[in-house]
């Protein structure tokens, strides 16, 4: 029934010492060497513990977000965060007396209905803990119904000692703890799946992951014994950037066939999930764009989301199209529509993803990581320029001459421009600036300044004139003999 079962251990915490307590938990995201190939690290459980002869061969990024702040506040009640990791997610609880774990989205969907308790705040060194939680309902997308989970748990806090990791990095008061999580899962009156994943975690102080993992996994009863190991050691932390990538069924052709919207005009196959981030469409704000889109099946209903805020996550008030449906009614077959897409008159300027989803013959979901039974997923980027004010676009337009007077001397001249600021600025080849000075407005409307450049030698040398409103730059190229 499983072919793989995700870690359920001590994820997180934060030391005094020899004790863990409630953990503070970073914003950002978590990066990890990885060992992927199955070795597992029999370390002893007593320090000190060195891994500096250890070779990684992969990375990976986790990333822990406020359950508030994540699509699944109030599906998962019990939880405090979302931990985001290689595709699924899991909720953990961190509480001021206990950290628990309350379900997850993988390949199956769960939801505790109690908190699964991991080990209690404080955990000391020779502290043993044990928790189980039973008869718990779980999902398979496309799998059976009536399967239900008993999860039991066991963790001890082994030794206090020094770690070094793979790259040479050591810590001190390094805490290890052991967790042995049990899974039977089964459908109502079969013989079930029996799931055992050992973790062996080394708590640093002052890092709130654990500094290095191993896992052992082995599989029986009605599921083949499918060993699976694997380690990972801390490497520090960076931006938040879990992205869920739901690949959806579009075997019939329910998927995008063609995206076309200003500079993207994508045709593809069937992908289930398409990452078409590498194109780009140039928008702007309080704009209404048409958005084009092809599909080989009726009946589709499409959303489109853009991460306006760039937090990783599509939520309702992100959407700029809401379930569009192509070809209502229809089934196989070609289907072109064209759609207005709106640009928010307060969309912040720069880059961000763009997701556009179908859904057949129903409301595309609100959670833009939902899996649906048939559809596709395609995601893309958008620019959002900045609106260049009356004046802006005057300097925009107009045209930057360099006149040689002799001797290397050169006037500049700039036609006629209302009420921008300008400023000239003399550059080196090698991006040096040299000289800077405000241009002025002259009777007759056009800006104009002279520049000796006489005392400097030989060479090519750039003039950037620059409206001090905007980003907005003119460049020539000056020759001094």
């Amino acid at each position: 029934m499983k072919t793989k079962l995700f870690l359920c251990a001590v994820m997180i915490s934060w030391f005094t010492s020899a004790q863990i307590t409630q953990p503070t938990i970073p914003v950002d995201g978590i990066n990890y060497y990885m060992d992927t190939r199955g070795v597992f690290l029999n370390a002893s459980t007593t320090g000190p513990w060195d891994f500096s002869s250890v070779n990684p061969d992969d990375s990976r990024e986790i990333a822990i977000q406020p359950i508030e702040d994540s699509p699944y506040a109030t599906e998962y009640p019990n939880s405090t965060h979302a931990y985001y990791e290689d595709g699924f997610v899991q909720f953990p609880g961190y509480t001021s007396t206990e950290y628990t774990y309350n379900g997850e989205q993988s390949f199956l969907l769960s939801n505790y209905p109690t908190p699964l308790v991991i080990h209690p705040y404080p955990f000391n060194v020779g502290d043993v803990h044990t928790d189980g939680i039973f008869n718990v309902p779980f999902e398979v997308p496309g799998g059976p119904p009536s399967l239900f989970r008993d999860h039991e748990v066991e963790s001890e806090a082994m030794d206090t000692s020094s770690i070094t990791l793979p790259d040479g990095t050591v810590f001190n008061d390094v805490t290890l703890v052991i967790s042995t999580a049990t899974f039977t899962d089964a459908q109502t009156g079969s013989s079930p799946c029996i799931t055992v994943i050992e973790t062996w975690s080394w708590w640093a102080p002052g890092i709130a992951v654990p500094v290095a993992q191993t896992f052992d996994q082995l599989s029986g009863g009605q599921c083949p014994p499918n060993p699976f190991q694997f380690s990972r050691f801390y490497t520090g932390e960076g931006p938040f950037a879990y992205v869920c990538t739901p690949a959806l069924n579009c075997s019939f052709g329910d998927g995008f066939r063609l995206v076309n919207i200003e500079e993207i005009d994508n045709s593809s196959a069937c992908e289930g999930y398409g990452d078409f981030t590498n194109l780009v469409a140039n928008l702007e704000a309080d704009t209404t764009y048409d958005l084009t889109v092809t599909t080989g099946w009726g009946d589709q209903n499409v959303t489109v989301w853009i991460d306006f805020n760039d937090d990783s996550q599509f939520t309702n008030d992100e959407k700029v199209v809401q379930n569009f449906v192509i070809a209502p009614g229809q089934n196989g077959g070609t289907f072109t529509e064209t759609v207005d897409l709106a640009i928010p008159a307060n969309a912040p300027t720069g880059n961000h993803r763009m997701r556009l989803k179908s859904n057949w013959q129903a409301a595309v979901p609100d959670d833009a990581c939902e899996v649906t039974d048939f559809g596709e997923t395609e995601d893309y980027t958008v620019a959002i320029e900045e609106v260049l004010s009356i004046s802006d676009q005057e300097f925009q337009n107009a045209e930057l001459v360099v006149v040689s007077l002799g001797d290397n001397r050169f006037e500049l001249s700039l036609n006629t421009l209302s009420g921008v600021k300008l400023s000239a600025a003399l550059f080196n080849m090698i991006g040096q600036k040299l000289s800077h000075e405000s241009l002025n407005r002259g009777n007759n409307g056009t800006y104009q300044s002279t520049i000796d450049l006489s005392q400097f030698a030989s060479g090519i040398y750039l003039i950037k004139v620059s409206s001090q409103a905007s980003n907005t730059v003119k460049t020539a190229k000056v020759i001094v003999r």
